[in-house]
């Protein structure tokens, strides 16, 4: 049976209200299941959306108009303010706190004889250190408990100098818990070396002819394990240098009191230990040494971290929520050197399970892809102590278990409020669709000061809508190129996902009509492009509600082609990709494309598509090497808006350019304006150092805004240093009219203007920048703005939102709203949350606030929505 995802909404709702009412008893992990586990279940990408939309249609009107979700009539337009959202209903983003559980203690009293020992001269100084044994007089030892001096360096010593001695050792016992152990305190040494160390005491110990034991160290009340103990009847070397403290000698078969908290050492627990003592782990988890690259465990301090402590207890968020888990913090000993052997985070499952890790560094909580778990086998987890910050909660669990920041809000979708106030307010769900979205901090990690940054990234979410105001994302897994497109349920708290097509093109576009059909572009080069193939490429169109195909047909990429019968003349698509967008008013579809030509040149081509048919309509060139792509329809009277990023043609600088059915296709200046022109020093010099916003062109009664990021002054050589950053980037605007053939420049920036030689001819021309306006002021060149967003989300408000990069990273993510004139209005404020988005990828408006999409992890579909100046506080 087909899975319904607006029947299981309304299941949810009713366990909701009888726990509203006090009527259920019903845990909230009864209802937080898995969103893997759903996936698996079919639950998030159904095979039958029509019976999703056809079924669901009642419930998800009735839901849409419900208060207890927040969905209201949306403002008037002239009000400017953000409508009421299903989001200002969710919970705060849930916080952890960590209760170790408490064991019974174990105390020493003193009993019995206390005694110097200074130390015999037996162990490795002698020929054969097995006759240690024999050596010791009385005065040596203190009951079983007794020392021997050995040798720490190459050779022994007699000299007192090079030697620690004079250990007071007093005999007693450990008690707690009903227990009565031999334990020994041990303090000292009295009498330090006074050179360096070359001879240390070793402990040696003595158990019952035949029965085994086990020596433990105390630690605030708990009895760490070090060692077995044979029964040989005499005393027998441990390896163990000794310390201060308390040492307890059990036999081996006594059942300690749980261990609850451990300090695990280098020494003492390791990989290549013959076997580790008996209860060296806390719980169902053990911190162990791993062997290096080359099978080695350096337990020397040399190239390891040592003395690790992890506890257990209870793991309790702000939400209500607990779970049985632990925390594991960094070495306390840093390694004097370098890192080789770490300290391994194991975890024993009781049974055969998928065991996901989850863990929370006061700050985020992160969960990996399940790992497999033997039944009663020490697990490697994947993780090590070395890794850590500082203390972090881990919970060990099942893929069906919910743990996390977000509230589980269905089986396929979690949410919570990040940030919010009355002048800002971020909020995050998360949707389980399968597969594997692109998640930008994996696959393209890489900012403005690589030189890679320069030839763009291609879009990865493409927003789309349909006749009953849902919301749709198209996208792509990167693993097995299959196209799906997610549509959220009206109140956000659940979504539905259709596998579109299997492929082995790359998706470069779609966009739909905001009515009953959707578009895809895609398009891959043949294994056999340098021989000149020209590439594949594709049109599908779907219908939005049943993901039922409705047409595909071949886009001829073989040359121009001719006036009746164009072509797109594509040798491989190439960096920025593609953006699309509808003009629904006159069926026609936009298609903005980067691509290598068959002529091996590097150019943006805009065409024009019907939309019926599939048909293209017409071409023209757009900028050369066209190092960034956006496309949008205009408000009026048809046609579309296009931004493109140019190194030479028509000159080098930001691209505006209007495209509709009405104008000639070839050199239309009339209908193309530089907005922004930069340096050019060399005749064919192809870097440039600045990048488009997305969409990046805000259109309003008065004019057009075209955000973007560069350098204060574009067009100054001074500061070249011939890497890909010269000096930091900041936000930028420039506002112009809507007619392009105008000279007008509508924002109040200076004029600013520079001469050039082009070594070429040696002749001098002048480039000249009006009514820059930059609307940030980094320090330097570890905060340099990228990324940028643009979303106009009502009269006197456009939303700016971009992230700021180091030179070797991610910095920070920061927003800021301008007016119509460019304006500020709010000005630059960091974000309280690591918000990373696709360096391309367009961001929509919806009920006066901003959308953005994205991947993560574990297969989910990530949909944020901020709100500026007119928000509803937590």
């Amino acid at each position: 049976m087909a899975s319904r995802p607006w029947l299981a909404a309304l299941c949810l709702d009713a366990v909701r209200l009888g726990l509203a009412l006090g009527a259920g008893g019903v845990p909230q992990e009864a209802i937080a299941v898995s969103m893997q586990g759903a996936c698996a279940a079919g639950v998030c990408a159904t095979d039958d959306d029509a019976d999703f939309a056809a079924q669901g249609d009642a419930l998800l009107q009735q839901r849409a108009t419900r208060t207890d979700v927040g969905l209201v009539a949306q403002l008037s337009e002239d009000s400017g303010a953000a409508a009421a959202s299903p989001d200002d209903t969710l919970k705060p983003i849930a916080t952890f706190d960590f209760a170790p559980e408490q064991a019974a203690q174990l105390a020493f009293r003193a009993e019995g004889e206390e005694k110097n020992l200074e130390g015999a001269n037996v162990d490795g100084c002698g020929p054969d250190p097995n006759v240690a044994v024999a050596r010791f007089g009385v005065g040596d030892v203190v009951g079983s408990f007794a020392l021997a001096r050995t040798n720490r360096g190459s050779r022994c010593s007699d000299n007192p100098k090079k030697l620690e001695k004079d250990y007071l050792v007093q005999r007693g016992f450990a008690e707690g818990g009903g227990l009565q152990l031999e334990a020994y305190k041990v303090t000292g040494p009295q009498t330090p070396s006074r050179k360096r160390l070359q001879m240390t005491n070793m402990i040696f110990l003595k158990a019952q002819q035949g029965r085994s034991a086990t020596l433990y160290i105390l630690e605030d009340g708990a009895a760490r394990p070090l060692l077995n103990v044979s029964g040989s009847g005499g005393f027998a070397a441990t390896g163990l240098e000794v310390r201060s403290g308390v040492y307890v000698l059990a036999p081996a078969e006594t059942a300690m009191p749980p261990t609850t908290s451990l300090t695990a050492e280098a020494a003492s627990a390791n990989e290549c230990l013959p076997q580790m003592p008996p209860g060296s782990h806390v719980g169902e988890v053990m911190l162990m040494l791993r062997r290096d690259r080359n099978g080695r465990c350096h337990t020397n301090g040399n190239q390891n971290g040592d003395r690790v402590l992890y506890e257990v207890g209870t793991v309790r968020n702000s939400h209500g929520r607990e779970y049985r888990g632990f925390r594991v913090s960094p070495p306390q000993q840093p390694p004097r050197k370098r890192t080789s052997s770490v300290f391994g985070i194991y975890y024993r499952a009781p049974a055969g399970m998928d065991l996901v890790v989850s863990w929370y560094d006061g700050t985020h909580i992160v969960s990996r892809a399940p790992v497999s778990a033997a039944a009663n086998a020490w697990t490697y987890v994947g993780m090590s102590a070395d890794e850590l910050k500082g203390p972090t909660i881990f919970v060990f669990h099942p893929p069906e278990q919910h743990v996390g920041h977000l509230e589980g809000l269905s089986s396929t979708a979690e949410g919570a409020r990040l940030q919010a106030g009355g002048a800002f307010s971020l909020s995050l769900r998360r949707f389980s669709v399968g597969g594997r979205p692109n998640i930008p901090e994996l696959d393209r990690n890489i900012g403005p000061s690589k030189h890679n940054y320069l030839y763009g990234y291609k879009k990865h979410f493409f927003p789309v809508a349909r006749a009953d105001g849902l919301e749709g994302i198209v996208w792509q897994d990167q693993e097995t190129k299959a196209v799906s497109v997610t549509w959220l349920a009206a109140d956000l708290r659940s979504s539905s996902t259709r596998k579109l097509l299997d492929t082995d093109k790359w998706l470069l576009g779609a966009t739909s009509n905001g009515d009953d059909a959707l578009v895809l572009f895609l398009c891959v080069r043949s294994p056999d492009w340098r021989q000149g193939v020209p590439a594949a490429a594709e049109l599908a169109k779907y219908d939005s509600r049943t993901g039922g195909l409705v047409l595909r047909v071949d886009v001829p990429t073989t040359g121009n082609g001719t006036k009746a019968e164009p072509a797109l003349s594509v040798l491989k698509p190439y960096g920025p990709g593609g953006s699309m967008a509808w003009d629904a008013a006159n069926d026609v579809i936009g298609l903005q494309l980067t691509r290598t030509g068959l002529g091996n040149h590097v150019q943006g081509r805009a065409s024009l598509i019907d939309a019926s048919t599939l048909k293209l309509l017409k071409n023209k060139g757009t900028a050369s090497h066209s190092y960034g792509s956006s496309m949008v329809a205009r408000q009026s009277g048809g046609g579309f808006w296009g931004l493109d990023v140019s190194d030479a043609f028509p000159q080098r600088g930001i691209v505006i350019y209007s495209y509709t059915m009405d104008e000639p296709s070839k050199k239309d200046a009339r209908r193309r304006l530089v907005a922004v022109k930069w340096k050019d020093q060399h005749a064919r010099g192809t870097r440039v150092w600045a990048e488009i916003a997305h969409p990046g062109i805000v259109e309003v009664d008065s004019g057009l805004l075209v955000f973007f990021s560069a350098e204060d002054d574009p067009l100054d050589t001074t500061e070249l240093t011939g890497k890909p950053m010269n000096v930091q980037r900041n936000v930028g605007l420039v506002k112009i009219p809507k007619d392009l053939s105008s000279e007008e420049v509508l924002s109040d920036g200076p004029t600013v203007s520079h001469t050039y030689r082009r070594k070429a001819n040696n002749k001098t021309f002048v480039e000249t920048n009006r009514g820059l306006k930059f609307l940030t002021a980094n320090p330097d060149l570890d905060h340099s703005s990228s990324r940028v967003k643009t979303a106009l989300l009502g009269p006197g408000r456009i939303l700016v939102w971009f992230e700021r990069w180091a030179r070797d990273g991610y910095a920070d993510t920061q927003y800021l709203v301008v007016d119509e004139s460019g304006a500020v209005v709010s000005p630059p404020a960091t974000v309280h949350w690591p918000v990373r988005l696709g360096a391309t990828d367009d961001v929509i408006a919806r009920g006066g606030r901003m959308v953005m999409y994205t991947g993560g992890e574990n297969g989910q579909l990530l949909r944020y929505e901020v709100c500026v100046l007119d928000c509803v506080s937590m």
